[in-house]
């Protein structure tokens, strides 16, 4: 149950933890993008 509590330290714990996530998350689809249009720029030519 120490995981549920709402000290400010683990609240903005968590909030770091979500944060990177979403950055992870966010550099990763990016990435993903960019190889997807690369492949798909020389599989159309």
């Amino acid at each position: 149950m120490q995981f549920y509590s709402c000290n400010p330290e683990n609240r903005s714990q968590s909030l770091v933890r979500a944060g990177l996530v979403i950055a992870v998350d966010t550099s990763i689809r990016t990435f993903g993008t960019i190889v997807e249009t690369r492949h798909g720029a020389s599989l159309h030519k």
